[in-house]
Order: structure tokens, then sequence, then C-alpha cells
């Protein structure tokens, strides 16, 4: 089947798919590797592993019971005795334990064999292991060493040779089931960059196959469209194919006839429209050099009637300029007043207040003096309680290791009469800045509330001086907007008079502009036919 048949929506669909399923099928074929991997490793950490651990435990306990037995025979210490018998049921319970546990890690047949004869031995060892206790308890160290050495020796060395066994068994199977994991790796490697290489390989083929369906149509389009634009449209294009670029060489055909019709027709429009353009000129002359003479007359009268406009709407500017500056400057005095009569009433309530301000740094100077009293009598208390500190602890010198106590009460409130005397002492001297700063403020607040009554008295003259100009201004204000209302009048009947003429004088332009561009219209028209038929023949249609 050619790409060619299919849309070019529908062909990258089948191309990208294709790349899909290549990229779906190497996923879950390395995914199915790598969960054989997987279970060989769990085999491993689940199995020999933890077989091989639990083994390990099994002989450590083994070997730490058969130590502990030999200290516990052999020791005359009765507390060594007991921590290797606390020792030995720890271990015996640690074994018990981890026998449990193997159970449950069990993977061959060969390994359940081992492990049930090691349960066999297990009865007959601890019952030998408690006589060796028994034996060493009743009847002495000598007793319990040749019970050791002909009975629980033999029992203790199938055992361990049963575990051992365990831990041979699983240190086989981790080799066997790595052996096992190593070439599955290696398999899974040679399958894997197979497959790839095969993916790459379909990938490159249908990536060509793809672009040699778009590329080779678009080149052909490309020529024809070169040879259109050349002017060539003698060139046509036969497309096979379904898709889009077969749709677009239809169209490329359609366009080229079209074009052909047209330029064929524009020829034969371009010759009737230069015969029209030149008849069309020389009537648009004639009316050209009379619209001209009329526009000099009205210009003329237009100009002088603007001249007189301009000298009315002049002295309507200035008389209006004067009334809006003069209602500008009566507002303006009379907000001033306003603001002078508030500057005086918030300049009394600021005398007021700078007296009162003055009244109350006074008094607190006197209280800070009150509180400098206050300070020499803590002062002397502190003295006091430090002389007092000091006797007691005299007395507790005196008195020895009896008065110890007594004088340690004596050194701290000897310590706190020092700290309260300088804390005192700081105290009086930030009073006494405070005192300073006092007497300075009350003599800034006298200096400001004389400074407070002039400028009262200044602002008082101010408010009668706006009073008289804000009464003057108000009366050229009248006699201004009298004068700006008819100079207004007399500006509106100028401009009505000019804009009428304006209205003539703008007509007549544009008649005449229009002539003249009728008249440069038809030249260029006759030109342009010209033009088109010169462009028209660089197409090649016949």
């Amino acid at each position: 089947m050619s790409l060619r048949n299919l849309k070019i929506g529908s062909r990258a669909l089948l191309c990208f798919t294709s790349f899909a399923v290549l990229l779906i099928g190497l996923g879950l074929f390395s995914l199915n590797q790598i969960g054989k991997l997987r279970e060989s490793e769990q085999q491993i950490e689940h199995g020999s592993l933890g077989g091989t651990r639990i083994a390990a435990e099994l002989e450590s306990a083994i070997l730490q019971i058969r130590l502990e037995t030999l200290r516990f025979i052999t020791t005359t210490d009765s507390n060594l005795s007991q921590a290797s018998q606390a020792q030995l049921k720890e271990e015996q319970d640690r074994f018990a334990k981890a026998l449990e546990a193997y159970q449950k890690v069990i993977g061959s047949d060969k390994e359940a064999s081992i492990y049930q004869e090691l349960r066999q031995l297990i009865a007959p060892w601890r019952t030998a292991l408690d006589e060796v206790l028994r034996r060493s308890a009743s009847e002495g160290t000598d007793a319990a060493r040749s019970y050791l050495n002909q009975t629980f020796r033999p029992l203790n060395e199938p055992v361990l040779a049963k575990v051992q066994g365990l831990i041979k068994v699983n240190r086989e199977q981790a080799t066997e089931i790595g052996k096992e994991a190593t070439s599955l790796y290696e398999q899974s490697l040679t399958y894997v960059t197979a497959t790839m290489v095969l993916a790459l390989v379909m990938t490159l083929l249908i990536a060509w196959r793809f672009t040699q369906s778009l590329v080779v149509p678009v080149r052909r389009s490309m020529a024809v469209a070169e040879s259109i634009a050349n002017g060539d449209l003698m060139q046509s294009w036969q497309d096979q194919g379904r898709d889009e670029i077969h749709q677009l060489s239809l169209s490329f055909e359609r366009m080229r006839s079209n074009l052909v019709q047209t330029l064929q027709q524009i020829s034969d429009s371009a010759i009737q429209l230069a015969s029209a353009a030149t008849e069309m000129h020389a009537v648009t002359e004639d009316a050209n050099r009379g619209l001209n003479q009329q526009n000099q007359e009205i210009e003329q009268a237009a100009t002088a009637v603007n001249q007189m406009t301009a000298a009315v709407e002049e002295v309507a500017r200035n008389a209006e300029s004067t009334s809006t500056e003069a209602r500008d400057s009566d507002t303006a005095s009379r907000q001033g007043r306003a603001s002078v009569e508030q500057t005086v009433h918030a300049i009394e309530a600021l005398n007021g207040n700078v007296t009162d301000s003055s009244q109350q740094i006074q008094q607190l100077a006197n209280d800070v003096g009150n509180i400098t009293t206050v300070l020499e009598v803590i002062r002397g208390v502190a003295e006091q309680t430090n002389l007092l500190a000091l006797n007691a602890a005299i007395e507790a010198a005196r008195a020895g290791d009896a008065g110890r106590g007594f004088a340690v009460v004596a050194d701290e409130v000897r310590a706190l009469a020092q700290r309260t005397q300088q804390s005192t002492q700081e105290i009086e001297a930030v009073i006494s800045q405070v005192q300073r700063g006092s007497s300075e403020a009350v003599s800034t607040m006298n200096a400001t509330a004389g400074l407070a009554q002039r400028t009262l008295n200044l602002a008082r003259d101010s408010e009668q001086s706006l009073a008289v100009i804000t009464s003057a201004v108000t009366g050229i204000t009248e006699r201004t907007t009298l004068i700006a209302t008819a100079a207004e009048e007399q500006a509106h009947v100028a401009r009505e008079v000019d804009r009428a003429l304006v209205t003539i004088r703008d007509l007549s332009v544009q008649s005449a502009a229009g002539a003249s561009q009728t008249a440069t219209a038809s030249s260029e028209l006759s030109q342009l036919a010209v033009q088109m038929n010169q462009l028209v023949g660089r197409f090649k249609v016949a």
C-alpha cells in the first residue's frame, strides 16, 4: 500500500503508532527480563541469604552455649556462675527461636532433610546440657566436666555439624542462583540489544518512507510555484495520490487556469481604459482653469473677513481674560481672608496649649524633685542593709561551720544592697538629666508663648487688610464681566461671517482640487493601462 493514498494526519498517526508499538514492545520485553532477574534476587534474599543468616545464628548460639557451660562448671565465683546461668538461658531461647524461624526459609529437599535430622538431635542434646548443669550444681566440677566430655560433647558435635551443613547448603544454593541470574542477565542483554537494533532499523525505515512521501511531492509543488512566480503559466502539475498534497496540486492547477483567464481579461480592459482616460483628461483640464480663477477671488474676501474676526476675538479674549483674573482674585482674596481667620483661631489655641504645656512641664520638674527625696531614703536603707549584712557575716564567721548557711545569706543580702545602691545612683543620674531637660523645656515654652502672641497680632492686621482688598476686587470683577460680554457678542457675529466665507472657499478649493485630481488620475490611469499591458506581457499564457 502506497503511503500517498493516506491523509498526512493518518500517515503520521500510522508512523508514530508504529514507533509507539515498537517502544512498548521493547519496554514490555525489558520489564519481563527485569522481572526474572528480580525473582532470582528475591530467591537469594528470602531463601539462601535468610537461611544462611539464621543458620549462622544457630551456630553462634551453639558455640556460645558450649562456652558458657564450661564457664559455669569451672568458675568458683557465685556472681559469675549466676551470670553464666542467665546467659545460658538466653542463648537457649535464641537457639529455639532461630530453629523455628529456619523452618520458614527451607528451599530444597536436601535442606529439609538436614533440618529434620537436626531437630531429632536437639532433644537428647538439651537433656545432656541440663544434666551437665545439674551435676555441676550437685556433684561438683569434676563430675560435671566428666559428663561434659563423655556424654554432652559427642551429642554437641553432630548438632554443630548439621548446622554447618545447613550453612553449606544455603551457600551452594546462593551460588547456583547467582549463576542462573548471571546467565539470565547475559541472555536478557543479548535479547534486548537485538530487539533495540531491530526497532532502530524499523524506525529508520518507517521514518525514511514517511519523509519521502512528504518531501518528493513538496519539492514538485515548489518547482511549480517557482515557475508561476517567474511568470510561466504554461507548466501544469499532475500529482498522483489521495492526500492533502494531491489536493494542493489540484488547487495549483485551478489557480493557474484562473490566472491565465484573468490576465487575458485584464489585457483587454487595459486597452479600453487607456482610450477613456485620454478623453477624460482633456475635459478636466478646462474645468480646472475656471475653478482656479473663482478660488482666487473668494480667497481675497475670506482674508479680509478673517483679519476683522481676529481683531474682534482678540478684544473678546482680553476682556474675558481680565474678567477671569478678576474673579480668581476675588476668590483668592476671600479664601485668603478665611485662611487668615483660621490662622488666628489656630494661633489662639496654640498660645493656650503652650501655656498649659509650660505649667505641666513645671509640675513634672517638681515631681522629679520629690523622686530625688525618695531615692535618698532608698540609699540610706541600702547602706543600713549593707552594714547589717557585714555584721551578720562577721557573726557567722565567729560561729564557724554552724553559721556557714547564715554567712551565705549575709553575702547575698550584701550583694543585693550593693546592687540597690548602684541602681539608685543610676536613677539619680537619669533624674538629673530629666530635671535639666524640664528646665530647658520651660524656658523654650515661655519663649514660644511670646512668639505666638506676636504672630496672633500680625494675623489680625492681615485679616483687616484682606477685607479691604476683597471689596475692591469685587467691583473690578463686575465691570470686566460687562466688557467681556459685549466683546464676545461682536466676536460671535464676525466668526459667523468668516465661517461662511471659509466654507465657500473650502468648497471652491475642493472643487479645484477634485478637478486637478481628476486630470491627474486620468493621466495616471492612461499610464497604468500601459503598465498593465506590460505586466500582462511578462506572463506566458499561450
